[in-house]
């Protein structure tokens, strides 16, 4: 005697062959009857990550160099080199040719705290049809204030270097403090960078590891003030009184905070500590009006 068990598996079977066979011919029914989809009805659909957002075809050239009558941003590539660092900012340049602005053609504005070589200057222009220029960085701009106290920064140093603390090394025995004093409060006041409105900050010896067929300049212009690659956590002693000094600054100046700011990026308990998480200005894309 047949029982209802063995009508139900050879009609589930037949069923699901269907389904299959429906869900390869018929793209459309193969994504409304997906899991993910049924899911997404009971729960809402998912946001996608912006990395797997695509970027609107008008921001891209994938295969023909720009021409005059392209709409361009007013930017600049920005770069910080020194004399002694040649084969590396021409390691970064040649990718960065290939790999984006032999196509886009924004020009390039270098700067030294001393006077770039003729040398350098003309290996520079041999790898590019852009637009060069070279410039000089203040002192007052790269050389510890004269305002500071040099006793109690010293002490500090010293105190660093006991500690093995990284950077913890004397003015004299690094421009590292320099460079990073200039790229914090100074870069955009040169007088190179006035006529521009964005700027992509190059290093030495970087590597770009795909094409860059889309303007990123443009995307700035229409959509964002400031792009960066990686964020980490910063190392404790070498900002042991950072936090403090914000906070102070935010009590004496709330007008100054802007609503909708980037708190929770910075702090997980709304500003009492700070998270240690920050990002590298390394490689950034950003509006020179922004500072």
């Amino acid at each position: 005697m047949m029982t209802p068990m063995h009508y139900i598996l050879p009609i589930l079977g037949v069923m699901i062959s269907i389904h299959y066979i429906m869900s390869f011919q018929y793209e459309e029914y193969g994504k409304a009857t997906s899991i993910s989809n049924i899911a997404d009805q009971w729960t809402g659909p998912k946001s996608n990550p912006l990395y797997k957002t695509p970027v609107p075809d008008e921001y891209c050239k994938p295969d023909s160099s720009m021409h005059s009558q392209d709409r361009r941003a007013n930017a600049s590539i920005a770069v910080l080199v020194r004399n002694s660092e040649l084969w590396e900012i021409m390691s970064s340049m040649k990718q960065l040719e290939d790999r984006f602005n032999r196509k886009f053609r924004y020009p390039y504005v270098f700067l030294n705290d001393e006077p770039f070589t003729q040398s350098l200057k003309h290996h520079i222009r041999a790898l590019t049809s852009a637009t060069v220029e070279f410039g000089l960085i203040p002192s007052d701009h790269w050389r510890q204030a004269s305002w500071i106290d040099e006793e109690r920064a010293s002490k500090s140093r010293d105190d660093m270097v006991r500690n093995d603390v990284i950077y913890g090394v004397t003015i004299a025995a690094s421009g590292y403090r320099n460079m990073c004093r200039f790229n914090s409060g100074f870069f955009y006041q040169h007088e190179l960078l006035q006529k521009y409105r964005y700027y992509w900050r190059v290093e030495p010896d970087i590597q770009l590891f795909c094409d860059v067929d889309c303007d990123p300049f443009l995307m700035m212009q229409d959509q964002k003030v400031y792009g960066f690659t990686i964020a980490i956590l910063e190392i404790p002693a070498t900002i042991p009184t950072l936090w403090n000094v914000v906070k102070s600054f935010i009590g004496a100046n709330p007008d100054l905070v802007t609503p909708g700011n980037a708190m929770e990026f910075l702090s997980d308990d709304g500003g009492e500590f700070y998270s240690l998480c920050h990002f590298w200005s390394n490689f950034e894309i950003a509006d020179l009006d922004f500072w």
